[in-house]
Order: C-alpha cells, then structure tokens, then sequence
C-alpha cells in the first residue's frame, strides 16, 4: 500500500480553470482550498498542475501556495509552493499515545 497521506491547502484567491477542476474532480474537494478525498501515496501531480496555473500571476520568489500533507501516522509536514520549487518544512509529529494520556 505505501507511505499515504492527505492534503489540504489553504485558501486560493485565483479563479482555477475548468480543465483544472475537471481533471481532479474525482479525487480531491476543490472550492476555495482543496482537499484530498482519501490518502494517497503522493500529491505531487496536483501540486505541479498547481504551480503551472498560479506561477502565471506571481513574483519570481513569491510564495504560491501553503498547505500540508497529513500522514498516516500521525505526522504532518506542512509545505510551501514557489513558481519554481516545492518547499516541504520539517514534520510535526502529533499522534497520541495512551501513556500520554
């Protein structure tokens, strides 16, 4: 099955075309964020049709986008997207343990 995690971003002040909603309907919520429907091993493809369509109206280092990748485990790894990298921060690791309780 893999290493799967979730992913949300925050909200998105560009209007994203048709072709673009179309494409992942099926896998992710997209409103005025988006939201994976279930894990996955990756996120990358959206993250990269993401970065084509938002690069367009951007400063060559200004940040595009910022969400996090929720993992199965308990980690979450929050990230920032640039017109010409994805920057992945260090993860936070959240799961509870019952002798922690």
């Amino acid at each position: 099955m893999g290493y799967r995690c979730n992913l949300l971003t925050e909200e998105i002040y560009q209007d994203l075309p048709d072709s673009f909603k179309d494409k992942w309907k099926d896998e992710y919520n997209i409103e005025s964020c988006i939201s994976s429907m279930s894990e996955r091993k990756g996120h990358y493809s959206i993250l990269e049709d993401l970065q084509k369509i938002l690069k367009k109206n951007s400063w060559r280092d200004e940040v595009l986008l910022v969400g996090v990748l929720l993992w199965e485990d308990g980690y979450i790894r929050p990230f920032k997207l640039y017109p010409d990298r994805l920057e992945q921060e260090n993860s936070i690791f959240t799961a509870i343990h019952e002798d922690n309780l």
